[in-house]
């Protein structure tokens, strides 16, 4: 019986490794070589197109701009090989304007959000287009005051760079066209969603010398409302315009006293006052049941500003008495953009999933909106680091950055990146196929210090040690 058993197990692991695996691997070779000849095919089609609104003619291409050409096929041969795998092909509409033209429509949206700030600060401040008409109803009046101050800590942000102040003059005016488009269709459309998300553009991409060299990306199926109007409104906006698909964020946790005895949580550690040594664990809004009484904040309602992240007073029912590790520092604004490189690698700290490596290819700084509300509050997304080696990609199974559980997570730059200590990114707040939501600490830092009354930097982040 033995003697029969280990016969048929040596003729099935014969025919596994003679049969089988070269299938696999002869169909892994013909969809790894379509993929190249698409890719590359796609590549020959935007370089010739950004060379006709250039040039107007492909004879007339200039030495350098096919310099550009050669320099990113080879690129995308290599990236084939060993670079990150996962991002969404994206559909170029235009390419940023010029640099000055950008900087001239940063200072034009500073000099806006000041103004507005000072005249009406408890009323939602969107930016509205020239050419857009002008409706009463649209913009939300008497703000309250939590919400005021997300909004304020959200304009602040993103006065740190050109690139943030266009960014939200860009989605100002998506969620203005999407508002004028409910007024005008009613409920015939449906609901629209969409993400965006700022990304750099590599040397290849660029075109001209002087053109600004960040574009934004937007996801969503409902493309058609969107590009007529962004397309008039280029030189205004000063950035580059893409389109994908979207990037479908779903949250990530619920809290164990839910209803859904499954259900997972994570607190990854806490916000301690520095003078008086008050302290208050962190995690996502959603997680928490209504029926909750820990929360310090009690009727806060995450969306248009307010950011999905909620303080707990100290209990012993879902925080356990952990070790606390010395305060990170958090990543700033400006720092944000340094992180932009397929060289940097991110880690999660906390959460329920197995770890992996994260990275920042694109999202610099990404909002969305789903079901009528935006979701604006100051944050990134984080790609899973997935390397492709000739056929297999690696991790193998493993396709997104977080998972179920895992909301409310930590983000943490390692030391050596940032300086010779680990920094803080951000608390994942939801996550998808595309990637994971992460609102950043700076602004969650300044926006909990604002509704406690405390004096800016009074706050430090704390970490729990995670257990062995």
């Amino acid at each position: 019986m033995l003697g029969t058993l280990l016969s048929w197990l040596s003729d099935a692991f014969i025919f596994i490794v003679t049969v089988i695996v070269p299938v696999i691997i002869a169909l892994a070779v013909v969809a790894f070589a379509f993929s190249l000849l698409f890719g590359l095919a796609r590549n020959v089609r935007r370089w010739m197109s950004r060379v006709r609104d250039q040039v107007g003619s492909i004879v007339a291409a200039t030495s350098e701009e096919l310099e550009l050409f050669v320099f990113s096929s080879l690129h995308f041969l290599g990236a084939a090989f060993v670079r990150e795998v996962g991002l969404r092909h994206c559909h170029n509409l235009f390419r940023p304007s010029s640099r000055e033209a950008a900087e001239r429509a940063a200072i034009e949206r500073q000099q806006f959000v000041r103004r507005e700030i000072e005249r009406r600060p408890t009323r939602e401040i969107i930016e509205i287009a020239p050419g857009l008409p002008e409706v009463e109803g649209l913009l939300h009046n008497d703000l309250s005051e939590h919400r005021s101050i997300a909004q304020e800590v959200r304009l602040q942000y993103q006065a740190a760079s050109t690139e943030l102040l266009l960014f939200a003059r860009l989605f100002d005016t998506l969620v203005y066209l999407v508002r004028l488009d409910e007024y005008n269709q009613g409920s015939r459309r449906g609901p629209v969603s969409f993400d965006v998300s700022l990304r750099k553009l590599r040397r290849w991409e660029r075109g001209a010398r002087n053109s600004f060299g960040w574009v934004a990306t937007i996801g969503t199926r409902d493309r058609q409302l969107f590009e007529e109007s962004l397309t008039e409104l280029r030189e205004w906006l000063g950035l580059g315009i893409e389109f994908t698909k979207p990037a479908r964020h779903q949250l990530q946790r619920r809290c164990l006293q839910d209803d859904d005895q499954r259900a997972l949580g994570t607190i990854a550690g806490i916000l301690q006052e520095r003078v008086l040594e008050s302290a208050y664990p962190i995690t996502c809004s959603h997680v928490l049941p209504g029926k909750c009484n820990n929360k310090v904040f009690a009727d806060f309602v995450p969306g248009n500003d307010v950011p999905d992240a909620m303080l707990l007073k100290q209990h012993m029912i879902c925080i356990p008495s952990k070790e606390l590790l010395p305060p990170l520092k958090v990543v700033t604004a400006s720092e944000v953009a340094l992180l932009h490189s397929g060289e940097t690698r991110l880690q999660r700290l906390a959460g329920h999933s197995p770890k992996y490596t994260g990275w920042l290819p694109n999202g610099v700084y990404q909002s969305y909106m789903t079901e009528g509300v935006t979701y604006n509050f100051s944050a990134c997304s984080v790609l899973l680091l997935r390397r492709l080696y000739f056929v297999v990609s690696w991790p193998l199974f493993r396709r997104r950055f977080s998972l179920r559980g895992d909301s409310g997570s930590w983000v943490i730059v390692p030391a050596g990146i940032l300086g010779p200590e680990p920094r803080l990114l951000g608390m994942i707040q939801a996550g998808g196929p595309h990637g994971s939501h992460v609102l950043l600490a700076e602004a969650l830092l300044a926006y909990f210090e604002k509704l406690l009354k405390l004096e800016p930097a009074s706050l430090e982040a704390r970490p729990f040690r995670e257990s062995e």
